[in-house]
Parts: structure tokens; C-alpha cells; sequence
């Protein structure tokens, strides 16, 4: 099928989920923009606009679309035939996939239960993501993904709405169906849909094209669904889209050592920024991916380009301790901790259980009870975020702090400093 028809017809049906005036009012916009559009936004107040790769641009009838609440409920009606109830738990995240895969955001007045989000009211806006494939979008950097005739474990980054998902789904087709010359051999392939968003699955059925051998869990979480899929399909590859929790990049690195290939989303422009979140950057100092894939938009066009990746060096975490005494000096340390194999040996309160730290110092061993006595406290503060280096050490005046003895304590200081030691 020609690509602007494709393209035109998920807009066409995207647009279902319209109000009927603003359904009519998107119909008129001509076939070229239609074909590459990539959101409606609705914004109460304001008027509707649809996203496309060169921006966001309003729609009028003639007169101007204003958006109402009374839209946005209308909407959230025609996506849940009129049963908003059966889509709470996915409001609640604020947002939900609908048949043909097309996902709505929300925004509005979050319902907070025991800390919680349960719901969410007073709609605000929304914004209808159009689902739609983009048939041999991976084919230029495939090959830079394979090695030794086996898939390499594959990171794919963007900015939000950079066309991750578009190009995992082609990817995940590829990989599947293999390669008409052989280069690819068709692979099972495991696919934690947590969102629906990636197969769209639809009574049980997948309304995208993610291939002949590859097996989906749906709706649930992909910490979860990875591990399921692990012990019961027996997969070649294992995709997931948009790690975004520590307990996901837990499950990718177990998965990692399991003799499967995987391949995963996440929200970053590039390597610079990945390496700057503590979330990412545990993955990439653990090795788990050896290849990055960046998606950028130049010119109004993505382009993609791969990066080999080896382990990052750790940086060091720096601690500070303080400590205080009445009507006394301070003294200042800064030490580096050192990463030990196992979790016998403890440190103090608020670093990692597994952290040794070095003195070089001969100081005078003094007990937790002694410190409260003398009315001393200290507080510890992790100034970086890699547990596993060496020591520094940086002093003022007034005694040290006893890091020899391996006692700790831990408490609140009046000013609310953390009591470690």
C-alpha cells in the first residue's frame, strides 16, 4: 500500500475519536498532511491542533475550533464505548490505548489516595497519538546490529514522541520474519507490550505487523511480562518498550544473563544525557547493551544512526561527613567508598550496605553512646551516584569523625541532619 494512503487512513481512523464537528473539521486538511500527522491535541480553552514532524499547527473550520471539557469527556466516551470505569486503571498512569493501537494521554486534576494516584478529574487536555507502521524504517542500521550472525543487545533512544516505538515495532517484524536473503534469520522473539502500544493487541489479536514468531504479553508490567515470557515462551530476543523503572532495568539485567538478545526504548536525546541518569547509566556500566541506537529529527526527517557501546567506567560516590559539637570547630571528610563482593560487610546510614570506607588516619575509637553523650551527630550525604572507587580525603579542623571501629548510628540532628557514622 502506497505510504501516504497508509498514513492517511490511520489518521482517518484516529480521528474517530473525535467529536463530530472537529471529526469533519480534520477531514478537510489535505492529503499530504494528513498522511505524516502524529497527534491530535485537544487543550480545553484553546483550540484543536494536530502534531506533525515539523511542528503543531491549528485546526479551524472557518470559524475556529474552541475546545471544550465537554469534548475532552466525549472523547474519553467514544474510546471506552461509553464505559470511561473499565479504563481507570490505565487513566490513573495518565493514559490509555484504544483499538488500532492509538494511544490517549491525559491531563487534568489528579484523585491522590494514600499517597497513591487512583484517578484522574477536571480533564484538562488530552493528546490522541496516531498509531501507525512505518514498513523497513530499521533496514539502513539492521545490519549494524547484528554480530557473529547473532543480535546484539540493542538500546533505542529519542525525546518523547522521536519514533521509538515506530521503529521497535519494525524491528521486532524484522527480526521475526527474518531477511529475504538470509543475512537475518527469523528469530523468536518475546515482546513485553506493557501500554498495547507496540501490537496493539485487540481480542487477542495484534492489529501492527510485529511478525510470524513472536510472542506478546499484554497489559502487564514489563518487569513482570520479561520474565514470564523467559520462562514460558523460550524467546531468541526479548523486546520491551520504555524502560522506565528500576525494576525493569533489574529484569533486563537478569534477562541479560540468560542467553537471550534484547532490545528496549528509553527517553534520552543521546548518549550524554543516558550516561547522566543514574537509571540508564546502571545499565550501561553493567554491560547489559552493546549497541545504541539514536533517533534524531534533522530537517523534519528522522535519521538514525548506531553507536557501539562498551562498559562505563563507575565514578566514585562521595560521602560527606560532618561533624558537630557544641560551642566546637568542625571538621570536614570526604571519602570515597570502595565497592566490596559481598553484603557482610556494612557501612553506615544512607549509603549502600556494600561500601567499605578507607581512613588512613589513627584516630580514637569512640562508641555510637559516647558520640550522643557528647552531643555530636553527624550527617552523611551521597554526593554522586556509582558506589565502587577509591579516597580521598579532605579536612578542616577540629577531631575526626571514628570511621575505624565499624559501629554506626543513625538519627536527626536539631537542624535535621542525618545521624551515620
Amino acid at each position: 500500500m502506497d505510504q501516504m494512503v497508509y498514513g492517511s487512513a490511520c489518521f482517518d481512523r484516529a480521528a474517530e475519536l473525535l467529536p463530530r464537528e472537529m471529526r469533519y473539521a480534520v477531514a478537510k486538511l489535505p492529503l499530504e498532511q494528513r498522511a505524516v500527522a502524529e497527534e491530535f491535541r485537544l487543550r480545553a480553552g484553546r483550540g484543536l491542533s494536530v502534531q506533525g514532524p515539523a511542528g503543531e499547527y491549528l485546526v479551524t473550520n472557518g470559524q475556529g475550533l474552541l475546545v471544550y471539557q465537554s469534548d475532552l469527556r466525549q472523547v474519553l466516551e467514544i474510546a471506552t464505548q461509553a464505559s470511561a470505569h473499565s479504563a481507570l486503571e490505565q487513566v490513573k498512569n495518565g493514559f490509555f490505548t484504544v483499538r488500532n493501537g492509538h494511544r490517549i494521554g491525559l491531563c487534568g486534576t489528579a484523585v491522590v489516595k494514600d499517597g497513591e494516584i487512583t484517578n484522574l478529574k477536571d480533564f484538562s487536555s488530552l493528546a490522541i497519538r496516531i498509531a501507525k507502521e512505518v514498513p523497513g524504517i530499521c533496514f539502513p542500521v539492521v545490519e549494524e546490529l547484528m554480530e557473529d550472525g547473532r543480535f546484539c543487545n540493542t538500546l533505542i533512544v529519542s525525546p518523547p514522541g522521536g519514533g521509538k516505538t515506530t521503529f521497535l515495532r519494525d524491528l521486532i517484524r524484522t527480526l521475526s520474519d527474518g531477511t529475504a536473503d538470509g543475512s537475518i534469520p527469523a528469530l523468536r522473539v518475546g515482546l513485553a507490550d506493557e501500554r498495547g502500544e507496540v501490537a496493539a493487541m485487540y481480542c487477542g489479536l495484534p492489529q501492527m505487523n510485529v511478525g510470524l514468531h513472536t510472542d506478546i504479553l499484554d497489559g502487564c508490567p514489563k518487569s513482570d511480562g520479561m520474565l514470564l515470557l523467559l520462562r514460558s515462551m523460550n524467546p531468541q530476543v526479548l523486546a520491551a518498550d520504555e524502560i522506565t523503572a528500576p525494576e525493569d532495568c533489574d529484569a533486563l539485567e537478569m534477562a541479560a544473563n540468560c542467553g537471550v538478545s534484547l532490545v528496549a526504548t528509553a527517553h534520552c536525546a543521546d548518549r550524554e544525557e543516558l550516561e547522566r541518569r543514574p537509571m540508564y547509566r546502571n545499565l550501561l556500566i553493567s554491560g547489559v547493551f552493546s549497541r545504541l541506537v539514536i533517533i534524531r529529527v534533522e530537517n523534519g526527517k528522522r535519521v538514525c544512526s548506531v553507536e557501539r557501546l562498551s562498559p562505563v567506567q563507575k565514578k566514585p560516590v562521595r560521602v560527606r561527613y560532618i561533624q558537630k559539637q557544641s560551642g566546637k570547630t568542625r571538621r570536614e571528610k570526604i571519602l570515597r567508598a570502595h565497592l566490596v563482593p559481598s553484603d557482610s560487610q556494612r557501612g553506615f546510614s544512607g549509603v549502600p550496605g556494600n561500601a567499605r570506607f578507607e581512613n588512613s588516619e589513627t584516630q580514637e575509637t569512640e562508641s555510637a553512646e559516647q558520640r550522643a553523650d557528647n552531643g555530636d551527630s553527624f550527617s552523611g550525604e551521597i554526593k554522586a551516584a556509582a558506589p565502587q572507587e577509591d579516597a580521598v580525603l579532605e579536612e578542616q579542623k577540629g577531631p575526626a569523625p571514628e570511621s575505624s571501629s565499624g559501629t554506626s548510628c543513625s538519627g536527626s540532628s536539631e537542624n535535621g541532619d542525618l545521624c551515620s557514622g
